[in-house]
Parts: structure tokens; C-alpha cells; sequence
């Protein structure tokens, strides 16, 4: 049922400039590497560590029709690991998205529907911090967006997504839903400064325990262009959060009050790039509730030669697991990821990196870590037009 709902919906944006008038460029562009990598602890645990090298191969391919107004792609991604010593995490990863942009004088939108099939050992850092199971897990969402320029300076902006996470039974891992919708108005004070305002709601709710999860927030942020070279970003906010497990004695139900922060600094030069985030939110995981996340990342990337580039991240990621039970449990996870890459011509490229992650949890006295070297070698053809 997951696969035909996203499925269907990619079939009819794909079908549009088809069924219409519409004429435009179509492009097609595919890629293909393959990488060996070797982790001495695979699933980032204390105890029971796994050391093993594994090879995988990642083939991708877009398609993207093209007109002055209109934009329409339709993207895929096979990823296939293959487990030297620890064959139980074999998996093939399948992840596929389509994209429509439509852009008036003052009216404009967009709809993106992507589908994916993968492992919580490769999908739930970023979310849950769930890194020590590969269970496996089928993800659809569906979002679309909406923006009217009133006049040169005011704009107004709507959006909304629907996600659905799905997890294999017996997992432990509990299955869930979650929508959001955000509307709001931006105003340009300066050509490179622009205030704004947000108002949005999200619900989450796991479809095991029946626990329902509402969140409500009002978000201010300023964006500034200092110059050609520096930019920032920052937005807060309040945020109230409403906890109800229908299967507790009477319903119990209970009410957070925190704050949302996003901070981002960027700075773009002739030969590198640097850029620093920092955020509080609200994500939802298979642990049957909403988590606060701290995330706090560092990257840049420095150009040495017309083909060499160095390419290097530190990232703490800090989750925290409040139930109506009032137990909360956190866990830390923390990142150093270097690589070197080497673009031998136009169509060939290798990369060789180095990652350093440790994770942290209040339940455990110890801390976990993990060393991951990969070496990779990827093709890419020019991107080929197609005749109407």
C-alpha cells in the first residue's frame, strides 16, 4: 500500500507535461560508484561490537522537463551493501522522489512525493539516533508548498507535508504518522535583509501505543546578506507541546512549553566554503514519541587544486525521549568526517574518507565508538537531452 500510494502520485506528476500544452527541455543524468568501507564497530554499540568491510554500490538517475515557468523531475536511487562479515545487514536501499515547480509573476508552487525503502542503521541518525538495529523500513511523505508575492516586498508563504514510517514487525519499533502545516509572511527590509514570521502545527501520533503527540509554535527569523561572501540566518520561538496516551488510566495527558532556535552562518569564498548550524527541534522516531534535538554542526570545504578538494564536518547531535511517564532518556552522538576527492576528468571522480563517531546515553556508564574509512570511485555521463 505504501509503494502504490507514492507510486501513483510520481506516475501523475511525471504525466503532466504530457497530458498539457507544456513544451520544454527534457534531460536525463545517471551516476554510478561503488565504495568499500570498513567499520570496526558497525552498530555503534558498547557491548558486542561488529567489525566488517562491506562493498556498495549506489546507481542514480534523474530526469528533469524544463520550461520557463515550470519545473519537473523525477529522481531514483538503488543503493545495494553487500556485508563481508556480517551478512544479517545485507540491504538494498531504494529511494525515489518527483518534484514540481511552477513560478507565476506572483503566484507559485510546488508538490514533492518521495518513497524509500531502507534500515533504521542508515536512516535514523539524522532523526532518532537509532544507529545499533537495521531494522528494516519503508518511509512515504508527500508536501506540498505554496507562495504569493503581494508586492516587492511582502510575501506570503504556505506549506504542509503528510509522512508515513513504517517498520518490520517485531522490530520494537513502533510505526507512525506525521503531518505538519506552517503559514506565514516575509518582509524584505533591505535588498539583503528580510524578517519573517511562522506559524505552525504539527500532530504525531504512533499507531502501536495509540500515543498522540500535537505541537504548536510561533517562530520570528531574520535573514541578512552581509556581502558577497558572508550570510546569515536565525530564527526562534515558543513551542507547546501536548503529550496524550489514550491507553493510560483516564487518558493522562501533558503539556512542554520549550523554545525553537535555528542559527546558520555561512561564508562562501573563491576556493572555500564554510558553514556553521545550530538548531533545537521537535523530530518524531520509532521509539512511539516525539524527541527533542540539538544539533549543532560545522562544515567546510576547501578547493586545493582545479581537482582536488578537501571536504571536512564536526557534528554533535544531542536527542532527548520525554513520555507521559516522566522519564527521559538522552543520548549524544558525535561526528568528524573527512574526506579528500579527486575529479580525475568530467566524468570520473574517487573520494577517500575518514569518520570518527561516538554515541553517548544516560542508561550506560560507557560510551560507544566506531572508525568508518571508505574509498569510492564514481562515473557520470553528461547530462543527455531527449528529442520531443
Amino acid at each position: 500500500m505504501l509503494w502504490l500510494r507514492a507510486a501513483t502520485v510520481c506516475v501523475a506528476l511525471t504525466m503532466l507535461p504530457v497530458t498539457t500544452s507544456w513544451s520544454g527541455e527534457n534531460r536525463v543524468q545517471t551516476q554510478l560508484s561503488s565504495r568499500y568501507e570498513h567499520d570496526d564497530n558497525l552498530t555503534l554499540l558498547v557491548d558486542d561490537t561488529i567489525s566488517t568491510g562491506k562493498w556498495i554500490t549506489n546507481l542514480s538517475g534523474k530526469w528533469n522537463h524544463q520550461t520557463p515557468r515550470l519545473s519537473l523531475d523525477l529522481r531514483g536511487l538503488i543503493t545495494d551493501r553487500n556485508h563481508l562479515d556480517a551478512r544479517r545487514f545485507d540491504s538494498t536501499d531504494v529511494d525515489i522522489a518527483s518534484t514540481l515547480n511552477w513560478q507565476g509573476q506572483r503566484l507559485g508552487y510546488s508538490v514533492e512525493v518521495s518513497v524509500s525503502e531502507d534500515t533504521s542503521l542508515t536512516s535514523e541518525v539524522d532523526t532518532s539516533g537509532l544507529v545499533g538495529s537495521g531494522v528494516d523500513r519503508q518511509s512515504w511523505r508527500f508536501s506540498p508548498q505554496l507562495n504569493y508575492r503581494i508586492n516587492q516586498r511582502w510575501q506570503l508563504l504556505f506549506s504542509s507535508f503528510a509522512t508515513d514510517v513504517d517498520y518490520d514487525t517485531g522490530s520494537g519499533l513502533q510505526d507512525y504518522d506525521y503531518n505538519a502545516v506552517q503559514a506565514g509572511v516575509t518582509f524584505e527590509l533591505k535588498p539583503r535583509q528580510q524578517i519573517s514570521a511562522f506559524l505552525s502545527r504539527s500532530d504525531y501520533q504512533a499507531q502501536l501505543s495509540g500515543l498522540q503527540t500535537s505541537s504548536d509554535s510561533l517562530l520570528l527569523g531574520w535573514n541578512y546578506q552581509l556581502n558577497e561572501v558572508w550570510s546569515t540566518r536565525v530564527s526562534a520561538g515558543l513551542e507547546t507541546t501536548k503529550i496524550e496516551q489514550p491507553t493510560f488510566s483516564t487518558g493522562a495527558e501533558s503539556r512542554l512549553h520549550g523554545e525553537s532556535v535555528d542559527i546558520s552562518l555561512g561564508r562562501v569564498g573563491e576556493r572555500s566554503q564554510q558553514h556553521f548550524s545550530a538548531s533545537r527541534s521537535l523530530v518524531p522516531s520509532g521509539s512511539g514519541i516525539l524527541l527533542t534535538r540539538d544539533d549543532l554542526k560545522l562544515e567546510s570545504r576547501t578547493q586545493l587544486t582545479e581537482k582536488i578538494s578537501v571536504v571536512g564536518s564536526i557534528r554533535q547531535l544531542t536527542t532527548e525521549n520525554f513520555s507521559t511517564q516522566n522519564q527521559l532518556s538522552e543520548r549524544t552522538y558525535r561526528e568528524i568526517d573527512l574526506a579528500l576527492n579527486w575529479q580525475w576528468n568530467r566524468y570520473w571522480a574517487s573520494r577517500l574518507r575518514v569518520i570518527n563517531a561516538t554515541q553517548e546515553r544516560d542508561t550506560d556508564t560507557n560510551e560507544s565508538r566506531r572508525n568508518r574509512i571508505s574509498l569510492s570511485i564514481s562515473f557520470s555521463p553528461e547530462a543527455r537531452r531527449l528529442a520531443h
